[in-house]
């Protein structure tokens, strides 16, 4: 599907009980999903197309969320449709809505602070949660095996473009190979694995937490440097982000932050973002010039070689604790 007609949208407002249709907006984020601001005669709605997605797929996000909204998590639950469940079956596709979030995003040139502090603290919030279902605990889709096979796919390419990202990536999937007995013993839990700026909504005192697709059983610490990874770094790193966010999710959270387990998880987290931006976006021939800079490969290899300079007492250092 590319584009919802007007009758499609009308059909759709009706399914979820949305009042008229009045007007609808495409919203170009995202590389995946298709998603839309519609207006209503109640009112303003995000609505999503779930691209490539099975049906169990849809619902394990929807568990997801119910047992954070439960947890005092801050995010919204996706809307009840005539048929009884939090999404719709459409044509051959399955279509959520959610009610419109007020706020703002921020990206790496505009973030603040402020919102490193919420962040953190709304992360030390999610994984203090306890009791999560066995059910919601499924393996990430970017386990080692599959960051793997990634790079197998284009580790011999010519390109002159990846030369250095290759070598790299070499030397790093080998350290980590070396660390794998340290990082099996890390506290796990249910964590949201994605939590970049674009699936945030920063707000006046609190942040609301979207997109939990990729939600599943990992390291707390891992799930902390994506976060770190994805908020601390404009051009450059950005010291007073990182030490406003491991603050306050110090506070926040049931586990102290260890610095050198830290380290080695902002390590993987930047190898697991330079390997898929590569597969995802960079070696994908229909993505626009407008995602190939946005989703640019080599701000993760940045990320990675600036970690990699760096040992647990200078980590330490940086974050004054």
């Amino acid at each position: 599907m590319s584009e919802l007609e007007q009758r499609d949208f009308r059909e759709l407002a009706a399914a979820f009980s949305l009042g008229e249709f009045v007007a609808s907006h495409r919203i170009w984020a995202g590389t995946v999903n298709i998603n839309y601001r519609v207006e209503t005669t109640q009112g303003t709605f995000f609505l999503r197309i779930n691209q490539g997605k099975e049906e169990g797929e849809v619902r394990y996000e929807i568990d997801v969320l119910e047992y954070f909204v439960a947890n005092q998590v801050v995010t919204p639950l996706p809307k009840v449709s005539q048929s009884g469940q939090r999404y719709y079956k459409y044509l051959e596709y399955l279509i959520s809505v959610f009610d419109w979030q007020e706020g703002k995003h921020v990206d790496s040139k505009t973030i603040e602070d402020k919102d490193c502090e919420m962040l953190g603290a709304a992360l030390g919030r999610l994984h203090s949660c306890e009791s999560v279902p066995e059910a919601m605990l499924r393996e990430s889709r970017y386990s080692d095996t599959d960051l793997r096979t990634r790079f197998g796919s284009f580790s011999r390419s010519p390109d002159r473009e990846l030369a250095v990202a290759i070598s790299a990536i070499e030397v790093e999937l080998s350290y980590l190979e070396s660390v794998q007995a340290g990082r099996g013993s890390l506290a796990r839990g249910l964590i949201h694995a994605d939590l970049f700026p674009d699936n945030v909504i920063v707000q006046d005192e609190r942040l609301v937490l979207l997109d939990f697709e990729q939600a599943c059983a990992g390291h707390y610490v891992y799930d902390l440097a994506v976060a770190v990874n994805a908020w601390c770094f404009s051009e450059r790193f950005e010291k007073s982000r990182l030490v406003a966010m491991l603050t306050s999710y110090s506070q926040a959270a049931p586990l102290s932050v260890n610095l050198g387990e830290l380290l080695v998880e902002l390590r993987a987290s930047a190898l697991r973002f330079l390997i898929t931006r590569i597969t995802d976006v960079y070696l994908q021939p229909a993505v626009s010039p407008t995602d190939l800079q946005a989703k640019d490969f080599r701000r993760f290899l940045m990320r990675l070689d600036y970690w990699r300079t760096l040992d647990s007492r200078a980590i330490a250092e940086l974050a004054q604790l």
